[in-house]
């Protein structure tokens, strides 16, 4: 591999801010450890799963990395969570790019490794993918150390760079879409996205061999589907198309059966991380018509509560569903009604009832809430906690993950805040880290600080739920 041109991909998808959090914040990484042990010894605790570690990757990056070996490229994997990148000075070979994923909370520390990637290796590229680039690719191309700019899916415009450097072009020279340079700034305000994938079964299966350790040293994750239908206008998954496209029962069993194969002597539990498990005309027939004889692993996936069916739950059932993760986001009805929802409590309890007789009780519910929402007020969040506390006393839910509401940049919250009475106030994109980060915005009934004081309140009063039994 001496002459082959080194690609060097740059993982910082889970990348938490540095920065002290604020006193009394309760949101560390003790929450998760006792959700962890919930797992062992909630409602599963009799099926003796092994689960995974928490350590996560990017699976878009491992595909890009798939596609560089497949082009005569060297494909090298450095997880900024996991290694000490200062200045690069241990890496012992030069790449011809070096790739970084982005979320908005982690841009500050992505430019920072560009950074330290340009004074390492000056002849070598930068490029920048992910959520934020696709939203705000003006906010990263401002940094002269960055090259390329991809806003959008990645593979297509991916094969056109590799291209590039493959042909020696110049990055100025780059004619890709989606792909903005220094010399092509000018166009960011309005960015003409990459080129998609007419089809998700020609997205390249991961690199997994990459990671250090293997896959069976992180938590092994499958996106069969892209898209949502539903555009929810504080989700950044409004970025993308939303009509959904997804992988074919064939392909979807295909990776699952190499994941198992990888992880099957660590752990037992694989997430499907798609906005909605039921996406798709009849999907979860189909992928339960085409099981593979023997399949074991267990799985877990989102579930919006508009499909707690008897049909959908039993076929999750039978596919071998153990967790079900959904959005509730809030339980006070004006708060609902601003993000497009309309759950009494009494119906939400219905639901998720059935979901745990369908399982026989072997059923691990997560629900996800967020305080500060468009419309919040001390009263509702008071109402939002109080229902929580009630779903987990009913036992119906197991876990209840409480975060500030962030309006994120591409959101309708975000670009149009006036119009959800959202005032937004935050020093850099790294406040947008809601592992450590005070609000970033305001509210008609609520400041900035009243929304973190709200968010302490209910974490502080959830915290005996999630500490097991002795």
């Amino acid at each position: 591999m001496a002459n082959m041109p080194i690609i060097l991909f740059v993982d910082t998808v889970a990348y938490e801010a540095t920065k002290t959090p604020r006193v009394g914040n309760p949101h560390d990484r003790d929450k998760w450890t006792t959700y962890d042990s919930l797992l062992r010894l909630g409602p599963l605790s009799a099926l003796g799963l092994r689960f995974p570690p928490a350590r996560r990757y990017s699976l878009v990056l491992l595909q890009l990395a798939t596609l560089a070996r497949d082009a005569g490229c060297d494909p090298k994997y450095l997880n900024a969570s996991l290694t000490d990148l200062v200045g690069f000075a241990d890496v012992p070979y030069e790449p011809s790019a070096v790739i970084f994923s982005d979320t908005t909370p982690s841009i500050p520390r992505v430019l920072d490794l560009c950074s330290k990637a340009k004074r390492r290796w000056p002849g070598a590229w930068t490029v920048v993918g992910g959520h934020h680039s696709t939203a705000k690719p003006a906010s990263v191309l401002g940094a002269p150390q960055v090259d390329v700019v991809v806003s959008g899916e990645g593979e297509v415009a991916f094969r056109g760079i590799l291209c590039a450097i493959l042909s020696n072009t110049k990055v100025e020279n780059i004619a890709v879409n989606g792909c903005l340079t220094q010399a092509t700034r000018a166009l960011a305000s309005r960015p003409r996205l990459t080129d998609e994938l007419d089809s998700l079964d020609a997205a390249p299966s991961p690199a997994y061999d990459l990671l250090p350790g293997g896959l069976a040293s992180f938590s092994a994750y499958l996106m069969t589907s892209r898209g949502c239908p539903f555009g929810c206008p504080y989700c950044v998954m409004g970025l993308r198309p939303r009509t959904p496209r997804v992988l074919t029962p064939e392909r979807t069993w295909a990776e699952l059966l190499t994941i198992s194969e990888l992880t099957r002597k660590t752990y037992d539990v694989v997430h499907i991380a798609d906005d909605n498990i039921t996406v798709g005309n009849d999907r979860l027939s189909l992928m339960l018509r085409q099981k593979p004889l023997g399949y074991t692993p267990a799985l877990s996936a989102e579930l919006r509560l508009e499909y707690f069916s008897r049909k959908s739950l039993e076929d999750l059932r039978d596919l071998g569903l153990v967790q079900l993760n959904v959005g509730i986001e809030s339980l006070d009805a004006s708060v609902q009604q601003g993000i497009g929802k309309r759950w009494p409590l009494q119906e939400i309890v219905k639901r998720l009832a059935l979901a745990k007789s369908i399982f026989g009780g072997a059923l691990f519910i997560k629900a996800y809430f967020m305080m500060g929402l468009p419309g919040e007020t001390r009263d509702s969040a008071e109402r939002t906690t109080r229902g929580i506390l009630e779903l987990l006393r009913e036992g119906v839910l197991d876990f209840a993950s409480v975060q500030m509401f962030k309006p994120l940049p591409g959101t309708a919250m975000f670009e149009r805040p006036g119009d959800f009475g959202v005032s937004l106030s935050f020093g850099s994109w790294g406040d947008f880290d809601r592992l450590s980060s005070p609000a970033v915005h305001g509210l008609v009934g609520m400041s900035a600080d009243e929304i973190y004081g709200a968010y302490c309140a209910t974490e502080k009063r959830l915290r005996s739920y999630r500490e097991p039994s002795p």
